[in-house]
């Protein structure tokens, strides 16, 4: 039987990456707008790997009922208004100008 791991994390939450401060937070539906410009800038290639299509408004409200809910936990990077997509395929937010 696989293990499951439960993250006991609260944010908002700081944490040090590639010698830089950075602070997390969970993602709400007032994102909704941000998330959408941003998978709308994606290469169709990068689009290939969600499960879902986000430059859709439909698949992004429904993404936000789940925050509402707690179906969904999303985090990203308070002060920066740039996503991009971490190794599991969930949107995220860089600190950088660049989108990973």
């Amino acid at each position: 039987m696989a293990k499951t791991s439960v993250s006991k994390r609260s944010y908002p939450w700081t944490t040090t990456l590639d010698g830089k401060q950075i602070t997390l937070r969970r993602m709400q539906p007032c994102d909704r707008h941000a998330l959408l410009a941003f998978a709308r800038k994606l290469p169709a290639d990068d689009l290939l790997f969600l499960s879902v299509d986000i430059t859709k408004p439909d698949a992004v409200d429904a993404w936000a009922r789940d925050l509402e809910t707690n179906r969904a936990v999303t985090v990203k990077q308070i002060a920066q208004s740039q996503f991009w997509l971490n190794p599991a395929g969930t949107a995220a937010e860089n600190s950088s100008d660049t989108a990973h």
